[in-house]
């Protein structure tokens, strides 16, 4: 082999060896960002002395807020659409 070509084989291992370790390095993040997120559910969803977790509170009010905009929504529509008496 020509020393051109034992240039470019060791040049394309190195690159080959440099994207390996980015990606190992994204992966470790990717598996802490995953514990994390683990631990941030398991936090929400802890039942508070009433019984009920955070985050189902949360959702039940986030419920309750998008019934009540449906329905002004609807009422709007209502007024826009049908000819005033």
């Amino acid at each position: 082999m020509a020393d051109r070509d034992v240039a470019m084989l060791n040049e394309i291992r190195e690159t080959i060896e440099i994207q390996t370790q980015g990606l190992m390095k994204l992966l470790g993040i990717m598996a802490q960002h995953g514990a994390m997120q683990k631990e941030i559910l398991a936090a929400c969803t802890a039942p508070e002395p009433d019984g009920e977790s955070p985050l189902v509170k949360a959702l039940t009010q986030l419920g309750a807020a998008i019934e009540g905009q449906s329905a002004a929504i609807a009422r709007i529509e209502k007024a826009v659409t049908q000819p005033a008496a």
